[in-house]
């Protein structure tokens, strides 16, 4: 659900930009007065002549043009994902907005405003939300690698999660988990006494477990696609092979 979530804020912040820089060249170009629902009372009186207001309106047309690029960034920000930087620039964006339109309501209610604000902070939440900016950050790794210790020789939980990860990345094109973290990973399963269970799901859907013995570091690969009730073996490895 939250990717969809995300996609959804970064398509609203592409019609944004598609508008903001449509409605910037007609203003730019004298085509287009400036929308009177987001204009106080005292700017409609300072710019009561008609000319100091077209004049005013091509000004403020390049800004609107470059309001308009930036959102387009934020909308390809908040869709590509992936990266922290993309994470900060579209919260970064998204603040702004909701400032510099609490800026113009200044304490007074404006319909027009209003809305936009609204949606700006529905954004903002779809941000702050943990799987949203593990879609950004990636899974973090307390909860995927635990960090317990040797302990009589043994392989750790971490070793376990590390090793399978080596292996994944050497041996599955990453760049699907670059791009989709939620659908693409690495995680631990449960645990026994003699072996850990180390889960690798692929952006097809499928998954191999890591069935990694404690003691030797010996690793028995089984493929698992749920969707066709496909379950078979797919060979072994030695995890210290992985661990350098």
């Amino acid at each position: 659900m939250l990717p969809v979530l995300r996609i959804i804020c970064g398509a609203f912040y592409g019609l944004l930009c598609v508008f903001s820089i449509v409605t910037g060249l007609l203003y730019a170009g004298g085509r287009k007065e400036l929308n009177p629902l987001e204009l106080s009372d005292k700017f409609m009186s300072r710019y009561s002549d008609p000319g100091k207001r077209k004049a005013f309106a091509r000004k403020m047309g390049w800004v609107t043009f470059a309001v308009g690029i930036v959102q387009g960034i934020a909308a390809f920000a908040i869709i590509r994902a992936g990266s922290p930087v993309f994470y900060w620039i579209a919260l970064g964006f998204t603040l702004f907005s909701i400032a510099s339109v609490a800026f113009k309501l200044k304490g007074r209610f404006n319909a027009f405003p209003a809305l936009k604000c609204a949606a700006y902070l529905a954004i903002l939440t779809v941000l702050l939300l943990g799987g949203t900016r593990d879609a950004f950050f990636g899974k973090a790794q307390s909860a995927a690698a635990p960090t317990a210790q040797a302990e009589d020789g043994k392989l750790t939980a971490d070793m376990a999660y590390r090793g399978v990860n080596a292996y994944c990345r050497e041996t599955y094109d990453w760049s699907a988990a670059e791009s989709a973290p939620d659908i693409m990973y690495v995680a631990m399963g449960e645990e026994t006494e003699t072996e850990y269970l180390v889960v690798f799901r692929s952006y097809t859907g499928a998954f191999v477990d890591f069935h990694v013995d404690k003691a030797s570091g010996e690793t028995r690969m089984v493929e698992r696609v749920p969707s066709l009730g496909i379950e078979e073996e797919a060979g072994s490895i030695n995890l210290y092979d992985y661990l350098g």
